[in-house]
């Protein structure tokens, strides 16, 4: 039994011996991200022609738990030769129009941002390929059919929230003229609450609507328009006269201007 157990333990010491000497890959060291191919360019609107991008957009890395390791310019990132050197790994490449995070909501403060995954070997060059920045916030204006204008008899206001706390206000003046302002809300909810004030027909008005569905990338245009109850009296009522979706409201990262 004594020669039984030596045998054993003789091989499993040989067995580990062997495992020992059995060469493993060594994945440390540092490899190349190149962004040569990272040309920005800038959309500002729903149809136009892509222009480049101006020097103070940003490009931040971040490590596999989220941590910012870098952020520079775009202006930077070329006068670097386009190249960042990084320990092999697991990364991601953030891109923004801003340098600041998402307002909450913001008259004239379109956000357009992207982010990708990609990895770092050891000795080799990893290229980031081409990426397209979209909008990251809904884009709201306010209108107001004629017919509701000409029932505008004082000032008023349409107040628009998102997120409870953050609300934008879009003046109505008592000569019909109105604020034509595009507002930007970070979008950390669906639903888009707006609520109106004002004097019409001589009387103080107050209506509130909701709009669910809201997402990023989305232009939702309000409209006021008037109209007849039941009892044929003039009312109002508000509704999304057009819901650009569809359409792309972005940046494009990597695309030549035409």
């Amino acid at each position: 039994m004594k020669k039984i157990i030596f045998y054993s333990l003789f091989a499993a010491l040989m067995l580990a011996a062997s495992c020992q000497k059995t060469p493993v890959a060594n994945p440390k060291g540092n490899g190349t991200l190149y962004l040569g191919s990272l040309a920005l360019s800038l959309d500002e609107t729903v149809e136009t022609k892509a222009s480049e991008a101006a020097g103070n957009y940003t490009v931040s890395i971040l490590d596999a738990e989220g941590k910012e390791l870098s952020r520079m310019t775009y202006a930077d990132v070329k006068a670097n030769d386009n190249k960042i050197t990084l320990p092999a790994g697991n990364y991601t490449l953030v891109a923004s129009s801003s340098d600041k995070d998402v307002p909450e909501s913001a008259f004239e403060s379109p956000v357009y941002g992207t982010s990708k995954g990609f990895s770092i070997v050891a000795g080799q060059v990893t290229e980031i390929g081409e990426l397209t920045c979209t909008l990251l916030q809904c884009k709201v204006t306010v209108s107001y059919s004629e017919e509701f204008l000409e029932s505008v008899t004082g000032p008023g206001k349409a107040t628009v929230s998102l997120k409870a706390g953050y609300p934008l206000e879009y003046k109505l003046n008592a000569d019909g003229s109105f604020d034509e302002s595009a507002g930007y809300f970070a979008v950390e909810g669906n639903t888009l609450e707006v609520v109106f004030q004002g004097s019409i027909d001589g009387q103080n008005k107050k209506m509130t609507k909701a709009f669910t569905g809201v997402a990023a990338k989305q232009w939702r245009q309000i409209r006021f328009i008037q109209k007849k109850n039941e009892q044929g009296e003039a009312t109002f009522d508000v509704v999304i006269n057009d819901l650009i979706s569809d359409e792309v409201l972005n940046n494009v990262v990597g695309a030549d201007s035409e």
